[in-house]
């Protein structure tokens, strides 16, 4: 149970990135959206100890490295602020599992940007400014800050729990924003997550997978040709919510990525995927980085809310 608090602050939520792992390394595109059923937020004066601080703590001593990086992307650090609300017991309380592809680390670094930089661009502040120049340097700045926090970042996750707007990422440098409506879409295409049990080390399993596509030429061409072009073509299905072509494409990323990066789904789980597949009750694919965490789910119209196949897993399974 957690401690009570004082102040209360806005929530800022985890990520879900729907389609394009590993091919957001290579060509950039992607699609996420914000995931409200989990979330974080800034507690003041903690009554109660909170493992958070010490982690807060540790953040704060790598930060003054950033301050001229920052400062040319229109990013100033409020250091002191910053360091005299940790001394008060400020904490960062969230329910987004740790490990799981959610954006943990994003949620954290998007409330810090916003309450502890200054001389933000005046673009983030309006939701129907499309200044592409002014999104990249956000992102940018996210992008460094999270790659102090946590690891080796994009800016992806953070930049979504501070806009809490799906994004659609073309490519390295062009990135659009999706109105709030489209995460609905979760729902009314029977998007669920499914829970591995598995807990996994993003930063190591991603340099893992790219030394592998970097030295199998054969894999980096289906990733890039086969699995990148049904991640767009969904993403466009999803968007403009045509269960029909969404569900083709999602097979082909199933079938794909069970054939060619078997090592990121966990081994317990590969008979599951495949019964998916066989059946055509539903698809599971990767969800973020893969090996372990949740896997994202879509379960096919033709069938009961819940496929029969997945009966037995009733408490590993969300509903989006």
């Amino acid at each position: 149970m957690s401690p009570p608090f004082q102040h209360q602050q806005r929530s800022y939520p985890a990520k879900l990135l729907l389609f394009g792992e590993y091919s957001i390394i290579y060509n950039g595109f992607g699609l996420a959206v914000p995931y409200k059923q989990f979330w974080g937020k800034w507690h003041d004066e903690a009554i109660l100890p909170h493992y958070s601080n010490n982690q807060l703590h540790d953040f704060c001593a790598k930060l003054p490295g950033l301050q001229t990086e920052l400062s040319k992307l229109g990013c100033e650090l409020r250091l002191n602020a910053f360091k005299n609300a940790l001394r008060a017991g400020l904490i960062f309380d969230s329910n987004i599992p740790n490990g799981y592809g959610m954006g943990s680390s994003g949620a954290v670094v998007a409330a810090f940007y916003e309450r502890f930089c200054r001389n933000i661009t005046p673009s983030e502040k309006n939701a129907n400014n499309t200044d592409a120049n002014s999104y990249a340097n956000i992102r940018k700045s996210l992008a460094i800050i999270e790659g102090i926090y946590h690891y080796n970042s994009s800016g992806l996750d953070p930049f979504i729990s501070h806009m809490q707007q799906p994004v659609l990422l073309k490519n390295q440098e062009n990135l659009e924003l999706l109105p709030e409506s489209i995460t609905n879409n979760l729902s009314a295409l029977r998007f669920f997550l499914f829970d591995t049990g598995v807990r996994r080390f993003t930063g190591q399993l991603v340099e893992a997978t790219r030394y592998k596509i970097e030295n199998n030429p054969e894999v980096k061409a289906i990733l890039l040709n086969q699995i990148s072009l049904h991640a767009q073509q969904a993403a466009a299905a999803f968007i403009a919510k045509d269960k029909t072509t969404l569900e083709q494409n999602f097979e082909k990323i199933s079938a794909l990525q069970l054939a060619n990066f078997p090592e990121l789904v966990p081994e317990k789980w590969h008979a599951l995927w495949q019964q998916g597949l066989d059946s055509k009750q539903f698809y599971l694919k990767l969800c973020g980085a893969g090996g372990g965490g949740f896997l994202l789910g879509i379960a096919l119209y033709d069938f009961e809310k819940i496929p029969s196949i997945l009966q037995p897993y009733l408490s590993q399974i969300t509903w989006a």
